[in-house]
């Protein structure tokens, strides 16, 4: 079993709280609704892409 590298654990850890944090702050007026587009043209690009063979 391979151990879990604490050094990347905690950065990650920071990372995430940070993000977390930031995005509350900065992003109050984000409704759900632009985040199901953002979602959905992402998928979209993201089933051409494979489609094509890029990915």
């Amino acid at each position: 079993m391979t151990a879990i590298p604490t050094k990347a654990c905690a950065v990650a850890t920071l990372a995430a709280f940070i993000g977390a944090f930031s995005g509350k702050k900065l992003l109050r007026k984000v409704t759900l609704r632009v985040v199901q587009l953002i979602v959905a043209g992402a998928m979209l690009i993201i089933g051409w892409a494979l489609v094509a063979g890029i990915i």
